[in-house]
């Protein structure tokens, strides 16, 4: 069950760094380089940028993830009503 403390958390981050849920964001993250190659010769292969590859991917990954752990769901479920709770004041 998601704690009123991480619910509150994670409503102050947002509201802090998105409050257009459009705006797209910059991280950094490292990858083994056989994974870097593979995305960058997808990129070759298909014209489609390694930005989008990458999201498609962690979406999948996190509608899998939700679907089959609980404690992902209920994350999934706070961001949902925190997002349209900025979104309906931004």
């Amino acid at each position: 069950m998601t704690s009123d403390r991480s619910k509150d958390e994670l409503d102050g981050f947002i509201r802090e760094q998105q409050k257009d849920l459009s705006v797209r964001k910059s991280i950094k993250v490292k990858l083994p380089i056989r994974q870097h190659i593979k995305l960058h010769a997808l990129k070759l292969v298909t014209e489609d940028n390694i930005s989008e590859t990458v999201e498609t991917a962690l979406d999948e990954f996190l509608d899998r993830k939700e679907g089959s752990d609980a404690e992902a769901a209920a994350a999934s479920q706070v961001a949902d009503e925190v997002a349209g709770e900025t979104s309906e004041t931004g």
